[in-house]
């Protein structure tokens, strides 16, 4: 029970963060995915359940806070990438870190090409000028911005 608090009030800090800092260190219209980066550490940590059940969760509260045209695209994407995350959990004796860190950076990406994919489907934008002005930026700003946050707050790299 005192996981689940935590993780809610980390979810809780990760919403707030996104709703206001991301607006503050925006760069040409770039944010960091602070939600994301989240629902990754929940899934490496408790594994794919507690991926997937944040991911939804915190992505439909994202979407319902931002006002977003596609009401689930985030619930979406971000079940998924704590699905994914939670192969992760309990992998850092099979992994060395750089392979760990690695495999959290292409959910990343994964992450992000799906939401501006489906996002931008109905727009005439190719997906080249999507990953050059979307998909790229927004991932290496939350890589560089989770990069960060892991060295003022540390994750448990056995898992739980």
């Amino acid at each position: 029970m005192d996981r689940l608090l935590k993780y809610v009030g980390l979810g809780l800090v990760a919403i707030v963060l996104q709703l206001t800092v991301s607006d503050w260190i925006s760069l040409m219209g770039v944010k960091p995915d602070f939600i994301m980066l989240f629902v990754l550490y929940v899934g490496y940590q408790e594994g794919r359940v507690y991926g997937i059940l944040f991911g939804f969760l915190f992505g439909l509260l994202q979407d319902m806070t931002a006002a977003s045209a596609f009401i689930g695209l985030s619930a979406l994407i971000k079940s998924i990438l704590g699905f994914g995350a939670g192969f992760l959990h309990g992998k850092f004796h099979a992994m060395n870190p750089i392979a760990l860190y690695g495999v959290a950076g292409l959910l990343v990406l994964f992450g992000q090409i799906l939401y501006f994919g489906i996002y931008y489907a109905a727009s005439p934008m190719e997906f080249g000028a999507m990953l050059q002005h979307l998909i790229l930026p927004t991932f290496a700003y939350t890589l560089v911005v989770g990069s960060l946050i892991l060295l003022v707050l540390p994750i448990n790299l056995q898992g739980s």
